[in-house]
C-alpha cells in the first residue's frame, strides 16, 4: 500500500487495503476469534491477548487516508483498548 501510495496509484493503494481488511482481517482473523472471545471458560488473558491484537490491528486506522472521517470516529472508540492492554 504504501508504495502505491508514494505512486500515486490511489486506486491500487485502496485496492490493496480493502483486501487487507476484508480477506485478512475480517474474514479470517475475527472469524477465528469470536469463539474465544465469547468462551467463558477462556483465560482472562488469552482474551486480553486476543482484544489487544484486534485493537492494535486496528491502529492503522489513524493513517488511513481514504475515508479519514469514518476511520477517525473508529479509531476513537478502539484506540484506550490499544493504548491499555490489561483492559478487559
Amino acid at each position: 500500500m504504501t508504495r502505491q501510495l508514494e505512486a500515486f496509484r490511489f486506486d491500487l493503494a485502496a485496492q490493496a487495503l480493502y483486501e487487507f481488511i476484508w480477506d485478512e482481517y475480517c474474514a479470517w482473523y475475527l472469524e477465528l476469534v469470536k469463539p474465544l472471545l465469547w468462551d467463558e471458560t477462556a483465560s482472562i488473558e488469552r482474551q486480553r491477548g486476543t482484544r489487544r491484537t484486534l485493537a492494535r490491528t486496528g491502529n492503522g486506522l489513524r493513517w488511513h487516508p481514504f475515508m479519514p472521517f469514518i476511520t477517525e470516529e473508529i479509531w476513537q472508540r478502539v484506540a484506550p483498548l490499544a493504548a491499555n492492554p490489561a483492559r478487559p
